[in-house]
């Protein structure tokens, strides 16, 4: 599942390459009414799924809030909860939401749209109840109508719209164009349509007023994995970083940005460069494949420096040993180095890394493909 990172050196683990899923559902036949009408998907999977929801489609949408696996031993218990019944009958369909609303909390949108398409066209309420929440990215608030359309925001309301996921033809680590777009969203007594895309240039939303008066909201853009969003620019004007920051190193991706809506006759255009991040990836063998011999037979151990361990590491260990059925927990970089003793499990050196939440991100994303794939 993981590859072997014992004692790994720093370039090693930048060197290692993931593998990305998406598991969704095969083509399914367009209902004769379809949403289509308010949100123009990609013709991929995502977009096939999304064609079995019905203009009249009543949304189904859990009503738990979900924690933060970045900060919380709580949310990892819910994980290996959802995780633990993901595959039962009566209970999967909140199984397969907790998994989403926790996937999409924690940045892993690869994830959050693999559990959508778990769901498959068979579900289109949980569809019609899930995908408009990552594009275009409403707060967990917001009501749905009918076909997953939502209600009117509220003024300066925040539009979080994510991008939809590669295909599966996409090179790992380029650009792909890609392209969304919702119509006739509405905020306050205003209509509007937003576009999101990517390509070699960057990330482009367009906001087009279509009806009313001026509005105001807020649109935080995503940055494609591996990416940064180095710069933004509102109407073609550069956007200032707070004070103290450095211009080199700033990241825009998921900053609110104000927007104004108001009758013209081009649209609010958002733009962002993009520069490239490269982090330590596991990649998962296939999910029908055995785990490798030294994970199955010893298990992980996390490595994590001691004065950085508490509850919610124990708590991510406990729900990854529960999933992969093999002994895991948490230790420290003198437990590695020494040279006494039995052989250890292997070793992920979160103590290696500059930025030890994202190789956790990566870990449990590898570990939900594999459960995924199963």
């Amino acid at each position: 599942m993981l590859p072997a990172l014992r004692s790994a050196p720093r370039h090693l683990l930048a060197g290692l390459s993931l593998a990305l899923l998406f598991a969704a559902a095969g083509p399914a036949a367009p209902a004769q009414d379809t949403a289509r009408g308010w949100l123009d998907l990609p013709e991929d999977p995502l977009g096939r799924l999304w064609a079995s929801v019905g203009a009249d489609t009543t949304p189904w949408k859990a009503n738990a809030a979900h924690g933060d696996l970045s900060a919380s031993e709580d949310a990892w218990e819910e994980w290996r909860g959802a995780m633990a019944t993901a595959r039962t009958p009566e209970r999967r369909r909140e199984a397969l939401s907790t998994l989403l609303g926790l996937a999409a909390r924690d940045g892993r949108m690869d994830d959050a749209y693999g559990w959508i398409g778990a769901f498959g066209a068979g579900d289109a309420p949980a569809l019609a109840g899930s995908i408009p929440y990552l594009f275009p990215g409403l707060d967990p608030t917001v009501q749905l109508g009918g076909g997953g359309r939502p209600m009117a925001l509220k003024e300066g309301a925040l539009l979080r719209p994510q991008l939809p996921p590669r295909s599966r033809a996409a090179v790992p680590g380029s650009i792909e164009n890609r392209r969304v777009t919702a119509r006739g969203l509405r905020v306050g007594g205003t209509t509007f349509d937003l576009m999101l895309k990517v390509d070699g240039s960057g990330v482009i939303a367009e906001l087009t007023h279509v009806a009313g008066e001026p509005a105001e909201l807020r649109v935080a853009l995503p940055a494609p994995a591996g990416y940064r969003l180095k710069s933004v620019y509102v109407d073609w004007e550069l956007q200032e970083p707070e004070d103290g920051a450095d211009p080199d190193e700033v990241d825009w991706a998921g900053t609110p940005l104000n927007v104004r809506i108001a009758p013209s006759e081009d649209p609010i255009s958002l733009f962002a460069r993009l520069d490239r991040r490269d982090l330590p990836t596991p990649t998962p063998p296939p999910g029908a494949s055995p785990l490798p011999g030294p994970i199955a037979g010893r298990g992980l151990l996390l490595v994590v420096p001691t004065e950085e361990q508490g509850p919610r590491w124990e708590a991510m260990a406990q729900a990854f040993a529960d999933v992969l059925a093999v002994p895991v927990r948490v230790g420290s970089p003198e437990e590695v180095l020494s040279t006494a003793g039995s052989p250890l499990p292997t070793a992920v050196r979160f103590d290696l890394v500059g930025d030890p939440e994202a190789l956790r991100r990566q870990v449990t994303h590898a570990i939900e493909v594999r459960f995924r794939e199963r």
